[in-house]
């Protein structure tokens, strides 16, 4: 119902293929004072002005693979979206305080994402941000290196180098989070993920080397 009322005259896109290595220094560099990158998200609207040099972190309720092509991304800053959660896809399920249907499941494979970082006062992860128990997230082949990750808020909030909090889904292949800076104010992190649950590890080769992670309760 939401996609037909919100998006009935738009063709939806369901699976987006990356063919090319991107830096953020390319695109950015000719930024005008006042001027911003957007990366699609319904709720824009809802959004404060974004950060110079961020882009939004991706919901798209449609979408449901990202296929990296073995390509890589570079120096994106991933500013939080109207529900506080930040990375290259803010979130996937319904958020209940929210009631509205957001993607319900993600496969996201065959990515490389060099240094980048997320702000959040929810969650927050370089490749997503949240998944809620009635969403699903799968990551194939994925590699980070040198992610910046920082979560400010609130108490349930969770921090982690390639995942804010993963509540359903799975990890397989290679997936490789390279030196992770993490930290959150409260709540969770790690240098994976800063939480997970009912998360499948199938056949993968799982590597997270010299993170650093810090946690301030209080």
């Amino acid at each position: 119902a939401y996609q037909e009322q919100e998006y009935r005259d738009i063709p939806l896109v369901r699976r987006a293929v990356q063919t090319a290595d991107l830096d953020a220094a390319d695109f950015l560099a000719e930024e005008e004072e006042g001027w911003s990158v957007v990366l699609y998200d319904p709720i824009l609207n809802g959004q404060r002005p974004l950060e110079p040099g961020c882009v939004m972190s991706i919901l798209n309720p449609a979408l449901q693979e990202y296929d990296g092509g073995g390509c890589s991304l570079t120096g994106l800053s991933f500013q939080e979206n109207a529900y506080h959660n930040a990375g290259l896809f803010a979130q996937v399920g319904v958020l209940p305080r929210a009631g509205e249907a957001l993607a319900g499941s993600l496969f996201v494979h065959d990515l490389i994402l060099v240094e980048p970082s997320a702000t959040a006062t929810g969650c927050a992860g370089a490749v997503i941000g949240r998944v809620e128990e009635n969403g699903s997230f799968t990551g194939e082949n994925l590699r980070v290196e040198n992610p910046k990750i920082t979560v400010t808020a609130p108490a349930d909030g969770a921090a982690g180098g390639l995942a804010g909090s993963l509540a359903g889904g799975s990890l397989r292949g290679e997936i490789q989070v390279e030196g992770p800076e993490v930290s959150a104010e409260k709540g969770d992190a790690g240098g994976l993920a800063g939480r997970m649950k009912s998360v499948g590890l199938g056949e993968q080769q799982l590597a997270v080397t010299e993170p650093a992670v810090t946690v301030k309760n209080g």
